[in-house]
């Protein structure tokens, strides 16, 4: 963090300190508010656009630009797609398919990833166990098309401002389509795709807050948010365009460990006593 970033950062923190003392209930306090958007907001969104242009696009359009309600962003372009939380957590529960994740903790492992379930956490081995259960109903049938959906809620990294500021948090969205092929009596190998997208509601909640790095204090959603309790700014839906990935692995049908064979010629002769 260099000097201008706390520049910036005192300019955030002084809007916010004007707008906590008004009130959009009041006219006269509107009218102040209005003022801040009309002078104080346009350049200050310019400055922040040099270091967080994606944070700053999402801003402009919660304050200025022609809102319908709805916002379509380019899921592979944004900061979001390369953000460490969702490619984490894609790689661990899109992991339903990798011959490594024999018998997973999943509940550990998603929630460690940044992701929580908000039904049931097993639903992320869908696929796989789609798979399996396929072809123990009908164990003679060679070949499946299989589909399968998930979604999880996914937070951004923190203090990462354009992903945090940009969508805190969001919902995380997965289609698997593909093909699962029997090559051996217990071996199947899969190859399809996953399409994912993101959808989220943009808006700034009361009593929520994000603390700064380095001690240099937080910022408090409530400010944001009385711009649309005035009617000067407008909360909007986030969906994306969809980003595909190939799948081609294998799984095992039956995924017991093998029991050990003891070897005959290293077994020790009990003597009868204890060693």
């Amino acid at each position: 963090m260099d000097f201008k970033d706390l520049k910036l950062i005192k300019r955030i923190q002084n809007l916010q300190d004007q707008v906590s003392q008004l009130d959009p209930s009041k006219k006269q306090d509107v009218a102040k508010m209005k003022a801040l958007k009309e002078k104080e907001l346009p350049s200050l969104l310019e400055e922040a656009s040099k270091k967080a242009p994606f944070a700053t696009e999402m801003l402009r359009y919660y304050f200025y630009d022609k809102n319908n309600g709805k916002k379509t962003i380019d899921l592979k372009k944004s900061p979001l797609w390369k953000s460490a939380a969702l490619q984490n957590g894609k790689k661990r529960i899109g992991g339903y398919l990798n011959l490594d994740n024999n018998e997973l903790d999943l509940r550990e492992t998603i929630q460690g990833a940044g992701f929580t379930n908000r039904n049931n956490t097993k639903e992320y081995a869908s696929t796989r166990k789609k798979i399996k259960d396929a072809f123990k109903k009908d164990p003679n049938k060679k070949v499946f098309n299989i589909k399968d959906q998930w979604e999880s809620w996914v937070v951004s990294d923190h203090p990462n401002i354009e992903s945090w500021f940009g969508l805190g948090s969001y919902t995380l969205k997965g289609l698997f389509t593909g093909i699962a092929t029997k090559v051996e009596s217990n071996l199947v190998s899969v190859k399809g795709k996953v399409d994912y997208k993101i959808k989220d509601r943009y808006n700034w909640d009361p009593a929520k807050a994000t603390l700064l790095p380095f001690g240099l204090g937080k910022i408090e959603d409530e400010s944001l948010s009385k711009f649309a309790k005035a009617g000067l700014a407008k909360s909007f839906d986030v969906d994306s365009t969809v980003v595909t990935e190939k799948i081609e692995t294998k799984i095992k049908l039956d995924e017991r460990s093998p029991q050990k064979v003891e070897d005959p010629s290293k077994r020790q002769e009990n003597d009868g006593n204890r060693t």
